[in-house]
């Protein structure tokens, strides 16, 4: 459930991800006392600027940037101007969850050794993952996307590298085959592994490394091929949406041009000349 609040902050909960909330926030200038939380909380910085004050220390995230705040951590927030953010916080059982699917210990609870961080890759994945939560919450997309952040804080900046995986061909195909049948569906990352025999986290994984695509993307490619066929048929563009498991014509517009370059339309258009 989203709820707004006068000065521009919003929260929900991500529907694909039990425990975990995002706050967007838009041109807020709200500072906030000292104070701690039990969730692990990253997030990234839009536009201007946030601070934090932790024991004694003041850093500033600036646009572009990575915020990241272990769980029990005593901070402050503050802002010089207006901010436009967003921050995930990840509950204890969710985190708990998230550190057994990629077969990471719980004890010690890792510890994220920096508040700010500059790392190109992570701000995208974050960001994108906002951008899903907030449009459409594509639950195969969303949960992969929330497994690399995690992997990728671990592994780079609380030292804890991931766990080897073995290759896993027969299951990859297990998954493409189930992908295939079922592309128009909102199928969950959790729910992929299961056909496919792995943890979701080892899935997506391996299927990206065997196929060139993360999950989610291949499941759009084979919507987006689909589609290619109902327009060049003549079908409008709303039906086509909702077969091929769209949420609506502006989500399967954005796919379409991502992948084919042009509109649905003048995709349909080119094919009724």
């Amino acid at each position: 459930m989203k709820q707004a609040y006068k000065d521009g902050l919003n929260y929900m909960r991500v529907p694909a991800l039990p425990g975990v909330g995002l706050i967007h926030a838009e041109s807020v200038s709200r500072s906030v006392s000292r104070h701690a939380h039990d969730s692990l909380c990253f997030g990234v910085v839009l536009e201007g600027s946030r601070d934090f004050l932790s024991g004694e220390e003041r850093r500033t995230v600036r646009t572009g940037q990575v915020m990241a705040i272990n769980p029990r951590e005593v901070h402050a927030c503050g802002m010089e101007g207006p901010c436009s953010y967003v921050m995930f916080s990840v509950e204890p059982e969710a985190l708990a969850h998230a550190l057994e699917a990629m077969d990471l210990p719980q004890e010690p609870a890792p510890v994220i050794h920096d508040m700010v961080i500059d790392d190109t890759r992570l701000y995208g994945m974050i960001a994108r993952l906002a951008e899903v939560t907030l449009r459409h919450g594509d639950p195969l997309e969303s949960q992969a996307l929330y497994l690399d952040i995690l992997s990728r804080l671990l592994d780079e900046y609380a030292d804890m590298p991931p766990a080897p995986m073995t290759d896993e061909p027969e299951a990859v195909t297990r998954a493409r085959v189930f992908l295939n049948a079922n592309f128009a569906h909102a199928i969950s990352l959790e729910e992929l592994g299961h056909e496919a025999g792995l943890s979701p986290f080892h899935l997506s994984r391996m299927f990206t490394a065997r196929v060139g695509l993360p999950p989610h993307e291949y499941q759009v490619s084979r919507r987006v091929r689909h589609a290619k066929k109902m327009l060049a048929e003549g079908e409008p563009a709303a039906q086509v949406a909702v077969e091929c498991g769209f949420s609506d014509q502006s989500h399967l517009s954005r796919a379409f041009k991502r992948t084919m370059g042009m509109t649905p339309g003048q995709y349909a258009q080119a094919h009724a000349e």
